[in-house]
Formats: C-alpha cells, structure tokens, sequence
C-alpha cells in the first residue's frame, strides 16, 4: 500500500496513480480493471470491477481492493468520472486504511478513456445514471 491516503469528512480517501488499465470479458462477466505495477512490472495496487454473472443480478456489480479480503458486491454508492481520473465513494470502508473513496488517475488518452466509459457501462449497466455524482465522461 502506498501512503498515498488522507481522511477528510467523508473518511479516508486512498489514491492510486495507475499504470495499467484494462477490460476483459471472462464467462460472460465483464471485468474492468486498474492497477499501479512497480519497477519489474508486478501489480502492487489495483481495483477491479465485476458485473454480476448469470443468476447473481441480485448481487449487483463486484468491487475489489488490493485482495478479494477487500472487496464484495454492491460497494460503489458514487462514481466520480473525469480525464484521466475516476473516484468511486463506497458503502464501507475497504483496506487496511478502511478507505471510503478510492481515487485513481490513468494515463489521459483515447484508448483509456474508451476501456473506461465502456467498461463502466458494461459493469454497471442501468445503475450508472444514479451512480454518477458528475456526469463528464471522457469523450471516446
């Protein structure tokens, strides 16, 4: 974990300035994903999100810090959105900070943007208008 975090009075508020950014379809699950890698390319930091798999419509869409220990289902209660930058707010503090509001900045081209508004539509779905506090989705 980096000591990249400061509480303010939402809570504790963790960044992750990520290096990576990626979607995948697995099964029929769409999985976004963000992470910060060190000097020899292995992740140390990453967020991913899921979207519930066939049968799991109740469960909602998956978020996962750092460790499945860190994560579960129906944990974003706010999104955030801006170029090369997205914050979720959270239901539950998740980490060893107990974190209330994830930050992570990406690299700001075309290509992320795209995997970004496109992962995030396919993750969440009908939940995005009401999910988003700030509707500026990069332009793809």
């Amino acid at each position: 974990m980096t000591d990249d975090h400061h509480e303010n009075r939402e809570g504790v508020i963790r960044h992750i300035a990520c290096d990576e950014v990626g979607l995948d379809e697995q099964f029929g699950i769409w999985i976004l994903g963000f992470g910060r890698t060190d000097s020899s390319g292995d992740i140390v930091e990453y967020v991913i999100l899921q979207s519930p798999g066939e049968g799991e419509d109740d469960w909602g869409p998956y978020f996962e810090l750092d460790d499945q220990l860190h994560g579960g289902y129906n944990l974003v209660r706010e999104i955030r959105l801006e170029d090369g930058r997205i914050a979720f707010g959270l239901t539950k503090g998740l980490g060893p900070d107990k974190a209330m509001r994830i930050v992570l900045t990406y690299a700001d081209t075309s290509d992320n943007r795209s995997v970004v508004s496109q992962g995030l539509d396919l993750v969440f779905g009908d939940q995005m208008d009401s999910l988003m506090a700030q509707d500026r989705r990069p332009q793809t």
